[in-house]
């Protein structure tokens, strides 16, 4: 088990040691500091190294504060199973993820680049994702393992112990797994074409396709987490399940400080698709078409906190009522 724990460790530090040193030494320079001061203002400007920090320690050894955390921590992982694994309508309510690429994409990007990569993928779907893997090293070929905090904790926890309790754990996470990479990778591959087509610098085309993923779709690694995500402990388990909020939470911040009125109602409208493909998904269409406005309604007012996790469920049921 000791072993196990300090394993981690030491692969963070041999294969990423140097690499955040680097960074470390880049970030804490005054010219820079400076910089990202001017530029992003003083609020942005801190959360830096502590992003660092939260790169380096992940999957690292971590107590969690001691017997007590440790036993909570084992009960958010079994709810995590139980709300996730092996629940169809979890799988299918994850095509609301593709809602968000509403708020940012061109229509040109929507109508052209994004069908043509479905019928690529469709046509020849292990070449073309290999393809994808290759070209994008750092968000897509280890993206199923990645996407989800949740799942990905799940993954990662490996028991020793009891071998088939991990392989049923895997088995039941493989549905989001899928309905995940039927999203992202059409989503990736028609955004590097779109680059390629308007400069035609692969790199570029790369870089802007992987930015695409790791900001419109959820993503688990900290490097993509927020600082109340990346957070370990008691405060974990009032953002499980709140991936989703994360996304949305970059989505429209980045909408609102923009202060581009198009860009906001876009973003705000998209949240509202989201919602309400999820609940058609759930079957929560009333059959009654009287009731079809209050319906719509309720979804327009719970459509902003229903990723909030627990916050999410409240809102829901204060709709109902």
């Amino acid at each position: 088990t000791v072993l196990g724990q300090h394993v981690p460790a030491v692969i963070k530090n041999v294969t990423m040691g140097e690499a955040i040193k680097y960074v470390s030494k880049f970030i804490t320079r005054d010219d820079v500091s400076a910089t990202l001061k001017e530029t992003l203002g003083l609020e942005k400007e801190t959360e830096f190294e502590p992003w660092l920090k939260a790169v380096a320690g992940n999957g690292m050894d971590n107590d969690q504060g001691g017997p007590v955390m440790r036993w909570l921590m084992g009960r958010r992982m079994g709810m995590v199973t139980a709300r996730l694994g092996g629940n169809l309508t979890s799988y299918f309510v994850q095509l609301g993820d593709s809602t968000k690429l509403l708020a940012n994409e061109s229509a040109s990007y929507l109508t052209k680049e994004l069908p043509q990569a479905y019928l690529d993928i469709r046509r020849d779907p292990k070449g073309v994702i290999e393809d994808i893997r290759r070209l994008s090293p750092n968000e897509m070929r280890f993206r199923e393992e990645n996407f989800n905090r949740e799942i990905r904790d799940l993954l990662t926890s490996k028991d020793i112990l009891d071998e088939s309790k991990q392989r049923v754990t895997e088995f039941l996470m493989t549905g989001f797994q899928v309905m995940d990479r039927l999203q992202t990778f059409p989503a990736w591959l028609a955004k590097y074409r779109e680059g390629m087509g308007a400069h035609g610098d692969e790199g570029q085309a790369v870089r802007e396709a992987d930015r695409l993923i790791a900001r419109t779709f959820q993503a688990g690694e900290a490097r993509n987490l927020s600082r109340v995500m990346r957070e370990q402990g008691l405060m974990k388990m009032f953002t499980t399940f709140q991936g989703d909020a994360n996304t949305w939470y970059g989505i429209l911040s980045s909408a609102f400080e923009s202060k581009n009125v198009k860009r906001i109602s876009v973003g705000l409208m998209a949240v509202i698709a989201e919602q309400m493909l999820s609940s058609v998904i759930r079957g929560r269409i009333p059959s009654d078409e009287d009731k079809l406005a209050g319906w719509t309604l309720g979804n327009v007012m719970s459509a902003m906190f229903n990723p909030l996790g627990i916050f999410g469920d409240f809102a829901d049921f204060a709709t109902k009522k």
